[in-house]
């Protein structure tokens, strides 16, 4: 679940269609349980967009999609 919405996310917020097999150095640190509040940071670079699932305290869970497409992206056929 926490791939999909970063991943969902990440499309939406940065107009990509990150689509399944662009992943690497996904980690997943610590569980997370129902009662947290957690927070979701994505940044983007030209080549990918980094994730990560954290609080105040700890890391829960952090990786990359790789932006397959870029031309895609600008709108270029």
């Amino acid at each position: 679940v926490q791939l999909y919405l970063a991943k969902e996310l990440a499309n939406a917020h940065f107009k990509l269609e990150l689509g399944q097999g662009q992943m690497r150095r996904i980690k997943f640190s610590n569980i997370i349980t129902p009662a947290r509040r957690i927070k979701l940071s994505l940044e983007k670079t030209e080549k990918a967009v980094s994730y990560k699932f954290f609080d105040d305290e700890k890391v829960y869970s952090s990786g990359i999609f790789d932006i397959k497409n870029v031309f895609k992206e600008l709108g270029c056929t």
